[in-house]
């Protein structure tokens, strides 16, 4: 952060000059004047730079949010990936889009990529396949495996300019794990450098209801980077989770 890389420089330029003031005056007042001297630069140092101002959701990404990490551990709709969405668009009181028979639906707003995303989007995969590996150590290594063929998730966090997403989905687990464990909201993250090939992904922005209708843009998905040679980066290695 600026402007605590810039007060610890004039703390320590004020700091040796005070050092030095105080080996030549030994008197309590000198001290006492120094020590004073240093608290108000230092203040004026931290002064100098506004801090950061957090970029604020959109009013309905924020009620989307909400309604899906209020909703963890428990069973939204029929259990189905899709339901979250669905009831967390009318929580916000966005718009729903009426579902293309193939398969691909449409939540909102094509956003153009995980750059851009923000929590309260909506996901929308298509046969994609989440997978890497990195070593930490000679000896240790972290990897993970996300397949998700067709389901829908919603963003709840991003980090590292979109490198990082954190989600919360539900009608996820192990092939051979109950209804029971798999069909309520739960979170998990996934790593967009590490798409397989023909795998992509939408995202979508909320929109509210009152728009006026405009010609809809189609979904802009996001396939695999075409520089091979990128490292994935480090991800907590998770149960491998599957769709149905």
């Amino acid at each position: 952060m600026p402007r605590f890389r810039r007060a610890t420089k004039v703390i320590g330029t004020v700091l040796r000059s005070t050092n030095r003031v105080l080996m030549d005056r030994r008197s309590r007042s000198w001290r006492l004047v120094v020590l004073a001297w240093v608290t108000a630069v230092v203040a004026l140092g931290l002064a100098a730079t506004p801090p950061a101002v957090p970029i604020a959701l959109p009013p309905l990404n924020q009620k989307v949010l909400e309604f899906a990490r209020e909703r963890i551990g428990v069973k939204v709709g029929d259990g189905q990936c899709l339901s979250l969405a669905v009831e967390a668009l009318r929580y916000a009181g966005a718009k729903r889009y009426p579902f293309d028979p193939g398969g691909d639906f449409v939540w909102g707003r094509p956003v153009a990529s995980f750059q851009e995303a923000m929590p309260g989007d909506i996901l929308q995969f298509r046969n994609a396949v989440f997978q890497g590996k990195r070593w930490i150590t000679k000896r240790r290594w972290v990897s993970w495996h996300h397949e998700y063929p067709h389901h829908t998730a919603i963003v709840s966090a991003v980090w590292d300019g979109g490198r990082v997403v954190a989600i919360l989905h539900q009608n996820v687990g192990a092939p051979d794990a109950p209804d029971a464990t798999k069909q309520v909201v739960q979170e998990a993250s996934i790593r967009p450098d590490s798409l397989q090939d023909g795998g992509a992904v939408a995202i979508f922005r909320p929109v509210a209801r009152g728009e006026a209708e405009k010609a809809q843009d189609p979904p802009r998905w996001i396939q695999r980077a075409p520089d091979r040679g990128r490292d994935p980066g480090r991800l907590p290695p998770q149960q491998r989770p599957t769709h149905r």
